[in-house]
């Protein structure tokens, strides 16, 4: 009958134990702690293997053709380690993601068929503020008062404009009301504690 522990006692579960080359049974735990152990003794393996990686990397980067800012038009070289790059630097991709581009217009309308007109209509009937804490937008973006649309998640249908603070808390609360009314109930016990102290 084999031994359901190991020779280090961990316990043998399937979830825990593997087959070796020579069909014998291997401790996944013991087998983990022996790779960190030598890990810990041989420190220049991982410098080494690091730098063979980055060189590989730069290698294949020096091959390809290339890549075209998709902000600006102009063309770039991707340096190592930066083949998911879409700018040519940060000037461009800062300009992108603070101007609002034409990529955020068209995420709103294929997903809510919200146009840009629309978006701006809806603002400004709200007084270019947020319809639950009344702060003006400014900004875009993950600024906190930067204006976003907030949605039914059952629906998808458009519901109003929040500021990203409103509309993350209200996707904290999961968008049910029996959960923020336990949060104002907790806040108004609370709130009378403090008041009587």
């Amino acid at each position: 009958m084999k031994s359901d522990i190991c020779k280090n006692g961990h316990h043998r579960t399937p979830e825990s134990t593997y087959r070796k080359a020579n069909g014998t049974m291997g401790c996944l735990l013991c087998q983990r702690a022996g790779q960190a152990r030598w890990k810990k003794n041989h420190p220049e393996h991982r410098i080494v293997t690091n730098a063979r990686r980055r060189a590989k990397t730069a290698e294949k980067l020096a091959d390809q053709a290339p890549a075209r800012c998709k902000c600006c038009g102009v063309e770039f070289t991707k340096i190592a380690g930066g083949h998911q790059r879409k700018y040519c630097g940060d000037t461009c991709k800062s300009l992108v993601l603070t101007s609002g581009g034409a990529r955020r217009w068209r995420w709103l309308w294929d997903r809510y068929r919200v146009t840009k007109a629309q978006f701006e209509s809806m603002c400004e009937a709200q007084g270019n503020a947020c319809a639950i804490c009344r702060a003006g937008f400014s900004g875009v973006g993950l600024e906190k008062t930067a204006p976003q649309l907030d949605h039914c998640h059952s629906a998808g249908s458009p519901r109003g404009i929040l500021c990203r603070l409103c509309n993350t808390a209200l996707g904290n609360f999961k968008d049910d009301p029996a959960l923020i009314q336990r949060a104002l109930e907790y806040l108004a016990c609370h709130r009378d504690k403090e008041a009587a102290a």
